[in-house]
């Protein structure tokens, strides 16, 4: 005698597929909690028109974006970065353009962000921003002040609640530095910041400045690492009192360089080590971040304006860089682009598809190989974080921060031309991928969990 469909434990779903046909979308349905101790679970009774399941796998890796966009900023940036302090606390700055230059403090409870107040950095004209993480409750930014002579200023910021209490600013030159290219790291080994930027000369330089609270020291001494213009620069620690400077060469065909150089507790940064072409071909969109001790993980659009993640490393109290071989994320005219870490075994790269019709924005972990071993592995499916426009294109605006608890908070342009952010998790055997060759297609299922062996024929 069989059984009747209600009177098997199922979860019941119902919902809409992609408004293109044969596409993913931002918002998926997971596998029920309860359900995850299953020897296997069943996707039953699919009905609706055209739909299927994505690659026959009802538990599959990925990134899901169940909110709706909040937004951060009624207006289009000029740049815009985020960085995580914790893992439901975050920092946006935005840039109007060539104007004022604004924070806002970010909460997160799930996938629902709220944010804070505005809290003003530099109301004179400004432009060429960076942002970094300093402590759970600390941030600092780097940027060049148009209003200040084009000086290069840094200034540090707290957070309590969402509300945030900005220091005092600090000149690290008194010469005009370059428009356009700078970034900051801090390096929590030596209490400092070290920003690289392009000089008056337009050359690459570095310098650093010892932090305490938010109040800065002495700067340091600046130090050049190329005399060739850089068209974009990443910083970041590469390990105790070691910092990486990645840069785009347009003295050499737009390839990807990079550099490494010690720093010091008072901000005295070394000689640094031989450059490196970490990738021989042209680059843009740098993200550099810190994976672990000697291990850093660099994620650009290359030549062919796909997105690409590749690992360096170098020896301990080494300036000697090993680079490994990049991995394609996806074949896509990329133009916005981000990524960042969730620790140092993962991480989640965002951009948007300029091939798509509707510029909309994909979403995609990888995997980082441990130790010194440089392999980079990307998952088999691409997600989105938007079903519309997340195109901006001409600058960084599009930008990612992942918590440790394999949440991401996505900031980005959005449809109606503001600073909107989004929040998504990763989930490992448990994303529902349903699919149409309709547009909108309206779907129902069944999950149907099996908890004890079966055989199979």
């Amino acid at each position: 005698m069989s059984i009747k469909i209600d009177k098997i434990e199922h979860a019941y779903f119902t919902g809409t597929t992609s408004s293109t046909a044969n596409e993913t979308i931002p918002s998926k349905k997971l596998i029920p909690a309860n359900y995850l101790t299953a020897y296997r679970n069943k996707i039953a009774n699919l009905d609706g028109e055209g739909v299927y399941l994505e690659s026959a796998d009802p538990e599959r890796d990925g990134v899901n974006f169940p909110t709706a966009v909040t937004e951060i900023h009624a207006t289009t940036a000029q740049e815009a970065r985020i960085v995580k302090l914790t893992d439901t606390l975050y920092v946006a700055t935005h840039l109007k353009a060539n104007d004022d230059y604004e924070a806002f403090a970010i909460s997160i409870d799930g996938t629902t962000p709220t944010v804070g107040a505005v809290a003003d950095i530099n109301t004179d004209d400004t432009d060429s921003v960076a942002l970094c993480r300093v402590d759970d409750t600390t941030f600092a930014v780097a940027y060049r002040d148009e209003g200040g002579s084009d000086y290069l200023c840094v200034r540090a910021g707290t957070v309590s609640g969402t509300t945030i209490t900005m220091g005092t600013e600090k000149e690290l030159t008194a010469a005009a530095i370059t428009e356009d290219e700078l970034d900051i790291c801090y390096d929590p080994y030596r209490e400092c910041v070290i920003v690289a930027y392009a000089d008056g000369d337009d050359d690459l330089a570095t310098i650093a400045c010892p932090l305490s609270g938010t109040t800065f020291g002495t700067v340091g001494t600046v130090v050049e690492f190329d005399a060739a213009a850089p068209a974009d620069i990443s910083i970041c620690v590469m390990e105790d009192g070691y910092f990486m400077v990645a840069y785009v060469d347009s003295g050499d065909s737009n390839k990807v360089h990079g550099r490494v150089a010690s720093v010091s507790a008072a901000g005295a940064i070394g000689t640094p080590g031989t450059e490196k072409t970490v990738i021989n071909a042209a680059g843009t969109m740098l993200r550099l971040r810190h994976a672990q001790q000697n291990a850093v993980v660099l994620g650009y659009l290359d030549a062919s304006a796909d997105p690409a993640i590749i690992k360096c490393t170098t020896t301990a109290s080494g300036t000697t860089i090993t680079a490994g071989t990049a991995v394609v994320l996806a074949a896509a005219t990329g133009t916005d682009f981000s990524m960042d870490l969730i620790d140092n075994l993962q991480g989640i790269a965002v951009w948007c598809d300029d091939a798509h019709a509707n510029d909309v924005g994909y979403a995609m972990r990888f995997s980082v190989a441990s130790g010194s071993t440089t392999t980079i592995t990307a998952d088999a499916v691409v997600d989105k974080f938007v079903d519309t426009s997340a195109k901006l294109g001409t600058t960084k605006v599009m930008d990612v921060a992942c918590g440790t608890d394999e949440r991401c908070a996505v900031i980005y342009n959005d449809a109606d031309n503001d600073l909107g952010c989004l929040v998504g998790q990763y989930y490992e055997n448990r994303i529902i991928d349903i699919r149409s060759s309709a547009a909108s297609a309206t779907y129902t299922f069944d999950v149907i969990p099996h908890y004890g062996y079966e055989t199979s024929n």
